[in-house]
């Protein structure tokens, strides 16, 4: 057997067969190659896109939040004023009805980036866009959660309100309890407001207003109160 190959080797049979197994493995493997190097292009320039857009997207959603942010800059203070005027009137008696009422309250959020996408903006720039908008994630989620309790509260202050029936003592210090609890949710959303308008202007941001370009923060109280809006007409402004 050993013989016959020998002679089947010397014969150039053997050679040329070898050559071209050879010659057919190298186009096999440089095919393989090339596949996965395509393949790990495209793969990249997916994730990549992905990265620009979610960027892209986040910082629209930031605009937004910058918005609602200077929206509230403006209103609290005649939230804060409101609370004030409920505790004073509520430890004489039962309270107008007007000052039980609640303006609407801006929502906000921000989308969460994708686990790839975040860790290419990790990477992108050392991670400085990435921290300033882990800062805004947290100040947009405290803000928001601030402001549904601020919601909650002020539907207690109803139990003072003079048109509800006979008003109790017991009702009348559940109303300043109230108002007292919405004046320390008041301070902290002032404190996350400020934090995101400073963290967007870090990142080059603008508030963008929203959609309703009809509406804008208050220029006074009495707009918001008129209007039952935290962020009243225009016209309103005036």
């Amino acid at each position: 057997m050993f013989q016959t190959v020998r002679n089947w080797w010397k014969g150039g049979t053997g050679k040329v067969t070898a050559r071209l197994f050879a010659f057919e493995f190298i186009v096999v493997v440089t095919g393989v190659l090339v596949a996965q190097a395509l393949a790990n292009w495209a793969q990249e320039r997916a994730a990549l896109i992905a990265k620009n857009e979610a960027k892209d997207r986040a910082e629209f959603e930031i605009r937004d939040n910058m918005y609602v942010a200077k929206v509230y800059l403006t209103a609290i203070p005649c939230f804060e004023e409101r609370m004030r005027e409920v505790m004073r009137d509520a430890s004489r008696g039962p309270i107008d009805r007007q000052l039980a009422v609640r303006p609407s309250l801006k929502s906000s959020g921000l989308t969460k980036i994708p686990d790839q996408s975040a860790l290419l903006l990790r990477k992108e720039d050392g991670g400085q866009w990435s921290n300033v908008f882990d800062s805004l994630v947290r100040n947009v989620s405290d803000l928001e959660s601030r402001s549904s309790k601020v919601a909650d509260e002020w539907g207690k202050i109803v139990l003072a309100e003079r048109g509800s029936g006979e008003v109790s003592i017991g009702d009348r210090l559940a109303a300043r309890e109230a108002a007292a609890n919405i004046l320390a949710h008041l301070r902290g959303m002032r404190i996350n407001s400020n934090n995101i308008l400073e963290s967007g202007s870090k990142l080059g941001l603008k508030p963008r207003s929203l959609s309703e370009s009809e509406y804008g923060p208050a220029k006074s109280c009495s707009a918001i109160w008129e209007s039952g809006r935290s962020d009243p007409p225009l016209t309103a402004n005036g």
